[in-house]
């Protein structure tokens, strides 16, 4: 392919040839020119040059800030998703401890009396009532436990002057009597029953009765006197709403052991 060229020479062509022509000392003038130097052309004009070059370097600021302004909106967005990480696990580490502390409240709400259970007491009320109920009831058991010492020493007492009366009552029996039978309540629901016989006596068909009649046989023990009579102590206790009067008791034994 041919090049085309154009058919007239164009305006700085024609400065040049005119000036060159007219003025032959300038041409080794331009020749000794910098090669650096930029003349304008048709194409490129020297302005239109300069603005270019200052375009390509705003864009290449532009870029830039736009880079460093996204890198520090995605910086922003990272520090608020973690603030707003540590906010929520601060929540729920909050009403997880409330709670644990409203069950525990609750739970030392059941430990007061009814009454003040159905008062439905707030939390400083049922801290202040139960900092007083706690010695209260310390010094209510203190007395339950002198009372209940004290019970138990007197029927301690009365259950050996007991034992004592039985034994010497059994110990003067007439040896011509073959069997004697006294039986006392050592507690409202405990008897303890004393028998004194001649000979050796089978009593396991009597300790069955009395099961069967609602009592149970805590103990069994028997001993020998010096008058050659025997003695069996029982010390049984009733079941339940089992009812017993010593007078049937002793009766209802004295038949079993007259049938054994």
């Amino acid at each position: 392919m041919c090049t085309l060229t154009p058919k007239f020479p164009s305006k700085q062509q024609e400065w040049y040839s005119a000036s060159t022509m007219e003025y032959p000392w300038l041409q080794s003038q331009v020749h000794s020119f910098s090669p650096t130097l930029h003349f304008p052309s048709f194409l490129y004009p020297l302005d239109d040059s300069k603005s270019h070059n200052i375009n390509l370097h705003h864009m290449s600021l532009s870029h830039s800030n736009n880079t460093n302004s996204n890198n520090n909106n995605y910086q922003e967005e990272d520090r608020g998703a973690v603030v707003l990480e540590k906010k929520l696990n601060h929540n729920a580490s909050e009403r997880d401890r409330r709670r644990k502390l409203n069950a525990l409240y609750s739970s030392l709400r059941a430990l007061l009396p009814l009454s003040d259970q159905k008062r439905k007491l707030s939390i400083p009320m049922t801290v202040a009532r139960v900092v007083k109920y706690i010695p209260e009831q310390k010094q209510e058991l203190q007395r339950l436990s002198r009372r209940k010492e004290e019970l138990l020493k007197r029927i301690s007492r009365k259950t050996h002057q007991e034992q004592l009366r039985n034994k010497a009552m059994m110990d003067s029996i007439d040896s011509s009597s073959s069997q004697r039978i006294a039986a006392n309540w050592l507690t409202d629901t405990e008897i303890a029953v004393q028998i004194a016989t001649s000979k050796w006596t089978s009593v396991s068909d009597m300790l069955l009765r009395l099961e069967e009649n609602g009592l149970n046989v805590i103990s069994v023990s028997s001993s020998v006197s010096s008058t050659a009579r025997i003695f069996y102590t029982l010390h049984l206790q009733m079941r339940g709403d089992c009812k017993v009067r010593l007078e049937e008791l002793i009766n209802g034994m004295l038949l079993g052991l007259r049938q054994s």
